[in-house]
């Protein structure tokens, strides 16, 4: 088995509601703002993604082999200057991400 580390940046926008986790179009769990999560899985390829509220991030393609770690960061995009008008980008297609960190 290998463990699949989700972690989600603390966060103004969205902050109540959780993320779901979805790996392979099923939904496994849910991670809430500033939180972190382990998913153990059989070594094999995944598509796992994040998705909250109609967004969803980017389907990220991965290999887990037996005995190995692999840590995902998710968040949402809508920062900076886009937060004062949240309500119009909160649903795109690219409001949230999901990327591998170290």
């Amino acid at each position: 088995m290998g463990d699949v580390i989700f972690t989600r940046e603390y966060q103004n926008v969205q902050s109540l509601s959780d993320y779901k986790i979805i790996i392979n179009e099923k939904e496994v769990n849910s991670i809430s703002n500033g939180s972190r999560k382990v998913i153990s899985l059989k070594p094999g390829e995944y598509e796992i993604y994040v998705k909250c509220m109609g967004a969803q991030s980017p389907i990220k393609q991965v290999r887990i082999n037996n005995n190995e770690t692999l840590r995902l960061s998710c968040g949402s995009n809508v920062t900076g200057l886009k937060v004062a008008f949240s309500w119009l980008f909160m649903f795109g297609k690219k409001s949230l991400y999901l990327k591998e960190t170290i």
